[in-house]
């Protein structure tokens, strides 16, 4: 949920769902300072640099238009952008699924190794990053690692009026080896003082 509306004029989901109010101009500039600052740092450090990404139940056409800019903005950088519920890669022997989360969940394991066979059977690590539910939660589901990421950014009044209020408020970069996760990094994050 990138842009947090899928319209420009009015601040629904995708279904028409009514949101708290955001502005979606700066929705969109904040994104591109975001990503933009984020694929220089990419390219900057790495002798390639991918781009995969799942659309949410906020802004699922929203959020394509803009990773598709990205493609035409980063010529040197793979940008995989799709307009399906889920996406998966390799990194070296490790396969990772990509889903927003809010639907087919308790499926994502074998639609992971039915749906992108490839990717299953040439890795030893796999793992599933979503997020949807505003808090972290990791859990080894028979050997397939199930990430569910949370929300990185102060509490709207959805989230207080839910009591999604307590979560850590922390992005998350994790580093993976040839056929494992190697290290996490917590980025960013709500301080104590």
């Amino acid at each position: 949920d990138l842009l947090h509306s899928d319209y420009m004029g009015k601040t629904q989901t995708v279904h028409g769902t009514q949101l708290d109010h955001a502005d979606t101009v700066k929705a969109w500039q904040d994104a591109k300072w975001f990503i933009d600052d984020l694929i220089e740092y990419a390219i900057t450090n790495a002798q390639h640099v991918s781009v995969y990404a799942v659309g949410g139940n906020h802004d699922f056409d929203m959020q394509w238009a803009f990773v598709e800019g990205l493609a035409d903005r980063y010529e040197q950088v793979d940008v995989h952008n799709t307009i399906h519920y889920r996406q998966a890669y390799r990194i070296g022997h490790v396969g990772i699924l990509m889903a927003h989360g809010d639907v087919a969940l308790k499926k994502l394991p074998m639609l992971f190794a039915n749906e992108d066979s490839e990717v299953w059977a040439n890795t030893k690590w796999r793992e599933i990053h979503y997020g949807h539910f505003h808090h972290e939660v990791v859990n080894d589901d028979e050997g397939v690692i199930m990430r569910q990421m949370g929300t990185p950014k102060p509490a709207d009044g959805y989230e207080t009026k839910n009591g999604y209020t307590m979560a850590h408020k922390v992005m998350q970069a994790f580093e993976y080896s040839d056929d494992q996760l190697k290290v996490t990094y917590n980025i960013g994050g709500e301080s104590d003082e």
